[in-house]
């Protein structure tokens, strides 16, 4: 047997095991189990929501404390399960710098998601994305995610708000963020 013919046989064998094990732990049908924990996440906290069947995406309004509004969307997409909040649905082209400066001072920082700029359409949003395989195995993360990215979302919301309406430079609404944060925890901590 040739070379070429052993590399493929084992090839073939391997690929079986994986499928045989995809089956047993039901990771073939995952993106469904997940879609369907997703919605019904929503329907139990008793969100307003609308769900895209046909695009495979949740799209929800929250609002913060402050009454403003946030918009996220929630998509299966390559075996991931995306998280998106639009921070800012537009911006002033003039304060695009500032607006650059902050999004690196938050991409530095952040443990869960990526703030990304769109120049050409001048947004900017929070992104993360966590693996179906994750979720499969522990579904209740689901929930804590959501909840942690609402919460990241709010902290960028407001550094951005704060910096379009004071004027003030991304440095110094970055470090009155952290002290906030620090603030908050000290709080719920004692």
């Amino acid at each position: 047997m040739s070379l070429k013919n052993k590399f493929r046989e084992k090839y073939q064998n391997f690929r079986r095991l994986l499928y045989s094990v995809k089956r047993s732990f039901g990771l073939h049908r995952r993106d469904e189990k997940i879609w369907k924990t997703l919605i019904d996440l929503h329907k139990s906290a008793g969100y307003h929501f609308g769900v895209f069947e046909n695009e495979r995406y949740i799209e929800t309004i929250f609002t913060n404390d402050n009454n403003e509004s946030i918009k996220f969307h929630f998509r299966i997409e390559a075996d991931n399960l995306v998280y998106s909040a639009l921070i800012l649905p537009e911006f002033d082209v003039d304060r695009t710098n500032d607006i650059l400066v902050l999004s690196a001072h938050f991409n530095s920082l952040l443990t869960f998601g990526m703030v990304r700029v769109d120049l050409k359409n001048n947004y900017v949003e929070l992104v993360h994305k966590e693996s179906l395989v994750s979720y499969h195995f522990f579904s209740g993360e689901i929930m804590n995610d959501l909840r942690r990215h609402y919460n990241v979302a709010n902290d960028c919301l407001w550094a951005y708000n704060e910096m379009i309406t004071s004027g003030e430079d991304p440095v110094f609404i970055m470090s009155e963020l952290l002290r906030r944060i620090e603030k908050e925890n000290d709080t719920t901590n004692a």
